[in-house]
Protein backbone atom coordinates (compact mmCIF):
# COMPACT_ATOMS: atom_id res chain seq x y z
CA UNK A 1 0.00 0.00 0.00
CA UNK A 2 2.47 2.35 0.65
CA UNK A 3 4.63 2.15 -2.75
CA UNK A 4 1.27 2.96 -4.41
CA UNK A 5 0.86 5.85 -1.92
CA UNK A 6 4.58 6.75 -2.94
CA UNK A 7 3.94 6.22 -6.47
CA UNK A 8 0.75 8.75 -6.31
CA UNK A 9 3.55 11.20 -4.90
CA UNK A 10 6.05 10.98 -7.61
CA UNK A 11 3.59 11.37 -10.09
CA UNK A 12 1.85 14.76 -8.36
CA UNK A 13 5.36 16.03 -8.17
CA UNK A 14 5.76 15.42 -11.70
CA UNK A 15 2.91 17.59 -12.79
CA UNK A 16 3.63 20.12 -10.17
CA UNK A 17 7.53 20.21 -9.31
CA UNK A 18 7.01 22.95 -6.07
CA UNK A 19 4.36 20.41 -4.93
CA UNK A 20 5.17 20.38 -1.11
CA UNK A 21 2.80 18.22 0.57
CA UNK A 22 3.71 15.72 -2.10
CA UNK A 23 7.34 16.05 -1.04
CA UNK A 24 6.77 15.89 2.16
CA UNK A 25 4.41 12.87 2.49
CA UNK A 26 6.96 10.75 0.33
CA UNK A 27 9.73 11.82 2.36
CA UNK A 28 7.64 10.16 5.56
CA UNK A 29 6.72 7.22 3.74
CA UNK A 30 10.31 6.72 2.45
CA UNK A 31 11.46 7.08 5.91
CA UNK A 32 9.21 4.50 7.47
CA UNK A 33 11.17 2.07 4.77
CA UNK A 34 13.97 2.77 6.16
CA UNK A 35 14.91 4.46 2.42
CA UNK A 36 16.70 6.90 4.20
CA UNK A 37 18.80 8.16 1.29
CA UNK A 38 15.76 9.09 -0.99
CA UNK A 39 13.62 10.46 2.40
CA UNK A 40 16.88 13.05 2.74
CA UNK A 41 16.08 14.12 -0.82
CA UNK A 42 12.86 15.04 -0.79
CA UNK A 43 13.50 17.46 2.41
CA UNK A 44 16.44 18.70 0.96
CA UNK A 45 13.58 20.08 -1.79
CA UNK A 46 11.56 21.03 0.40
CA UNK A 47 14.29 23.17 2.30
CA UNK A 48 15.19 24.13 -1.54
CA UNK A 49 11.59 25.42 -2.06
CA UNK A 50 10.47 26.50 0.75
CA UNK A 51 13.74 27.16 3.75
CA UNK A 52 11.57 27.58 6.63
CA UNK A 53 10.60 24.73 6.39
CA UNK A 54 10.74 23.06 10.31
CA UNK A 55 9.85 19.36 9.55
CA UNK A 56 12.70 19.36 6.66
CA UNK A 57 15.25 21.32 8.51
CA UNK A 58 14.72 18.64 11.92
CA UNK A 59 14.93 16.16 9.69
CA UNK A 60 18.32 17.52 7.55
CA UNK A 61 20.00 18.03 11.02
Amino acid sequence: ERDSVIEDCTKAIELNPTYLKAYQRRARLYEHEDKLDESLADYRKIIELEPNHTEANNAVK
